[in-house]
């Protein structure tokens, strides 16, 4: 038949095969399908450049324990994010750019974009956590997510609060609120009150209350 191409090939499998191929068109992935894989990837890499320091330019020291992390990341300063990234050949930064917007933390911001001794030494010392604590807190810096929120939550809001990340205080204070009891129902009272954790002190006094 005219304007026909046809082709034939032959495939050999060896072993077991259970691999299914799709093109029609009611199996693409819709909009948000791809959205959402393209931002879950954009969080692997950045959990990928923390954990192996890709590109570097800052050491993070908790009681003698290193992190080496990236002043774009903490600061949340687009522009050198983009710069970074785009040596680093990560994509989607206008995916990625408004997550740094979201998590960047304004003390590091002052710190590391600014006159202050940190910004010149190129270190930041953090002696009142410990690693674990400033571990998690920096996993969320790069990723929005820690895997230290469940047996650290009380540490991460107190670190939170103290370095002025909104989002990861937010998680805290849902964690906590989720776990309370009559035998913790106090100290997260104080927890919440002395850290300015609005919403876990309102969970508190109602469960107080009830």
């Amino acid at each position: 038949m005219e304007d026909t191409l046809a082709i034939r090939c032959k495939i050999t499998i060896y072993g077991d095969f259970n691999y299914q191929v799709s093109c029609t068109k009611d199996s693409l992935p819709s909009f948000e399908e791809m959205n959402t894989r393209s931002q879950s990837k954009v969080t692997t890499d950045l959990g990928l450049m923390f954990d192996q320091g890709v590109w570097t330019d800052v050491e993070i020291v908790a009681r003698k324990t290193k992190f080496m992390a990236h002043k774009c990341l903490l600061s949340g300063t687009n522009i050198l994010c983009k710069h970074l990234l785009t040596q680093a050949n990560v994509s989607n930064l206008n995916i990625l750019i408004p997550v740094f917007l979201l998590v960047r933390s304004q003390v590091f911001a002052a710190m590391l974009n600014s006159q202050m001794v940190q910004a010149h030494s190129n270190k930041v010392e953090i002696a009142d956590f410990d690693p674990d604590t400033v571990k998690g807190m920096l996993q969320y810096l790069y990723t929005g997510k820690t895997d230290l929120l469940t047996e650290r939550a009380t540490d991460l809001l107190e670190i939170a609060e103290k370095y002025d990340i909104p989002g990861l205080k937010w998680i805290c204070q849902h964690s906590l609120a989720t776990n309370l009891d009559k035998e913790n129902a106090a100290v997260m009272l104080v927890l919440a009150d002395r850290n300015n954790a609005l919403y876990l002190k309102a969970r508190v006094t109602d469960f107080i209350n009830t």
